[in-house]
């Protein structure tokens, strides 16, 4: 088997993967503790935000670093898998808490709830993004890629694997789907809501 693996990554010309835990940043195999597999999301976050606090940043600037740099974090992983709201909480606490204080280790003082912070700016909000429903919209992304490219690559195979000879929307979850499948395939409600 070993041998197998490497006589194919020598024939493609890549690398023999050193870590079997994760592909592409993110983890192959999710267990029950979804929070400690995504763990390294939340220690990225507050690594840079330990880097920042240490600048007197203005407003402005702190809520470009929040909109560019902190909620694009997690979107990657946001892509494929639904992460629990109590994680994206989590998260969203560590974003908070970068918002309001001033300087390291001083608290600063918070005017409004987080929630008022991620409405949009036409009503009154600042704009950011709640992370739960924003992990929501990313997976109906995925299944809306689904119905409007059915000939790239990952619509091709996800059809051969769970749908073969019918479509997106008729799709049924099937026996012993991935988790990856399966987050698309419960997005499939909001996406048949949404469609014309």
């Amino acid at each position: 088997m070993q041998r197998n693996r490497e006589e194919a990554c020598q024939i493609l010309g890549i690398n023999l993967s050193v870590n079997k835990e994760k592909y592409l940043g993110l983890p192959l195999i999710v267990g029950c503790n979804k929070k400690g597999e995504f763990r390294e999301i939340k220690e990225n976050l507050m690594k840079k935000v330990s880097n920042w606090s240490s600048r007197m940043l203005s407003v402005g600037r702190r809520k470009v670093l929040i909109k560019a740099v902190l909620q694009a974090t997690p979107m990657y992983t946001m892509y494929c898998f639904l992460l629990p709201n109590s994680f994206s909480k989590e998260l969203e606490a560590v974003i908070a808490k970068f918002w309001g204080q001033k300087k390291v280790g001083r608290k600063g003082l918070h005017w409004c709830s987080w929630n008022l912070l991620c409405i949009s700016k036409n009503e009154g909000g600042m704009g950011f993004r709640d992370l739960a429903k924003f992990n929501i919209d990313l997976l109906e992304k995925q299944g809306w890629r689904l119905i409007e490219t059915p000939d790239s690559l990952i619509a091709r195979l996800i059809r051969v694997k769970y749908y073969h000879g019918s479509n997106f929307m008729e799709a049924p979850l099937g026996l012993n789907p991935s988790l990856i499948w399966r987050y698309i395939w419960g997005s499939k409600a909001l996406l048949k809501f949404g469609l014309r």
